[in-house]
């Protein structure tokens, strides 16, 4: 029964249980140091993604400012809006609108309008 014991934890001049925890060892090492770097690359990737969206929203934001608080129109039509911004959906193009500063009217024509609230504060929720 010796013989067999000695034989196991000695297997060819190399203590079985020592190899063991060493090459168990250096895998664990091995797969961190694996980890690491893939959630690094995933992390940037996501910040990335994160700063073109948010650059997108803010240049949308910014453009709808712009056409909204031209001054020889108070306020403009959803279509008018639609036709500048293309690309958008409609609810989300409004949600923009709204992130924006505006606020929806109904115009003379019963069509859907949009101006800015700060120049339309007096109108806006009569």
């Amino acid at each position: 029964m010796d013989q067999l014991l000695s034989a196991v934890v000695n297997w060819g001049g190399w203590p079985v249980v020592d190899a063991t925890l060493k090459w168990g060892l250096w895998s664990a090492i091995i797969a961190g140091i694996v980890s690491v770097l893939t959630t690094g690359a995933t992390l940037k990737l996501q910040r990335e993604k994160l700063r073109r969206d948010f650059q997108l929203e803010a240049a949308t934001e910014t453009a709808i400012k712009a056409l909204l608080n031209d001054g020889t129109y108070s306020m403009r039509s959803f279509e008018k809006i639609k036709y500048h911004l293309h690309g958008f959906e409609e609810n989300e193009l409004r949600q923009y609108l709204i992130r924006a500063g505006a606020v929806r009217f109904t115009m003379n024509d019963g069509s859907e309008g949009w101006g800015l609230l700060e120049k339309h504060r007096g109108q806006a929720f009569k």
